[in-house]
């Protein structure tokens, strides 16, 4: 669980440092969600995020000047 909060942390380092936005999702049908994503047997999604770019956000270049 420590090594998925990393990970998670890092995806929203990274979407913040290329201006996109980063959103958790905490809640969801266990099955569902592992169905639509084709995991493993074994395997749980402890936490999902989504990220992309910010519809009519100004670029990053542009936000500070």
């Amino acid at each position: 669980m420590m090594a998925a909060g990393r990970l998670g942390q890092q995806v929203y380092l990274a979407a913040t440092a290329m201006g996109w936005g980063a959103c958790g999702i905490g809640a969801f049908y266990d099955r569902e969600a592992a169905g639509r994503l084709a995991l493993a047997d074994g395997v749980a999604l402890l936490y999902l995020v989504g990220v992309g770019p910010i519809k009519g956000a100004r670029p990053l270049n542009q936000r500070f000047n």
